[in-house]
């Protein structure tokens, strides 16, 4: 089966599991791949959107792994241990 050229903005959007709403605010907010318009048509380019992949691919890959954060728990009385209240007055 040969391969679309371009996607169009729903079939983008299905292939993503995304709102086509999504790939709206996108373009309004200047994210996601590069889109040609045409005659009123959003269109994204097979190869624009293979590039977005591997690029959104290789961020998650080098990004560190987030260590939790600690909760700090409170005394029994609710109240902000003695450093912290000070700080905070």
């Amino acid at each position: 089966m040969e391969q679309p050229e371009h996607f169009s903005e729903k079939l983008l959007a299905r292939r993503w599991r995304l709102s086509h709403r999504t790939l709206e605010r996108w373009r309004r907010e200047g994210l996601g791949p590069s889109y040609l318009k045409i005659g009123g048509r959003i269109l994204y380019q097979r190869g624009d959107v293979v590039a977005y992949e591997q690029l959104s691919r290789r961020m998650v890959a080098i990004m560190p792994k987030m260590q939790p954060i600690p909760v700090m728990s409170l005394p029994n009385s609710g109240r902000l241990p003695d450093a912290l209240s000070r700080a905070t007055a």
